[in-house]
């Protein structure tokens, strides 16, 4: 979810298990990614995610 706009987006991230800790915390992260077209799911957009790390912004 983007918390500026609370829009939601489906996103795939091959290779990153190492970063499920920044997902499961719920705290802020960025991601690196591409917009894709998800063909074999209803033509929807999904995230094509290259790398996560934890956010340097302050809550």
């Amino acid at each position: 979810m983007d918390s500026k706009s609370s829009n939601v987006l489906n996103g795939i991230a091959f290779g990153q298990s190492d970063s499920a800790r920044f997902i499961k915390s719920k705290r802020s992260f960025d991601i690196v990614y591409t917009i894709e077209d998800n063909i074999y799911k209803r033509n929807e957009v999904q995230l094509q995610i290259e790398d996560i790390q934890p956010s340097d912004e302050v809550s």
